[in-house]
């Protein structure tokens, strides 16, 4: 309990997608990512942070940490995927949605969808 004294703005964590949403739906949020807030976690499911609980979170599984203290142990990787365009009232720049793809590949909706 001594590293979670506080829950902070948003004691609350997302995982995946609800279920029935659209691939279009997810696309179309990644292509307002740079008009503010694209809205994403709108097609997730919220939880509760509690302190003394955890989830496992299969590689792949797009999640949104909250603002309970979170820790991620994981393998070395060098995968990064940022789809929230807007986090605890901060905008995110539009380059983080494109960062680690190549080059060519940047402003391909269907590729980052792949």
């Amino acid at each position: 309990m001594q590293l979670n004294n506080h829950g902070g703005d948003f004691p609350y964590t997302f995982f995946g997608f609800n279920p029935g949403t659209a691939k279009e739906e997810v696309r179309q949020a990644l292509v307002h990512f740079a008009k503010g807030d694209n809205k994403i976690t709108n097609l997730s499911r919220c939880f509760r942070l509690e302190p003394g609980t955890g989830w496992d979170v299969p590689p792949g599984l797009l999640h949104a940490p909250g603002s309970l203290c979170t820790y991620e142990p994981q393998c070395a990787s060098d995968v990064f995927a940022l789809y929230q365009s807007l986090v605890n009232d901060q905008v995110i720049e539009e380059s983080g949605l494109w960062k680690d793809m190549p080059p060519e590949r940047i402003g391909d909706y269907d590729y980052l969808m792949s």
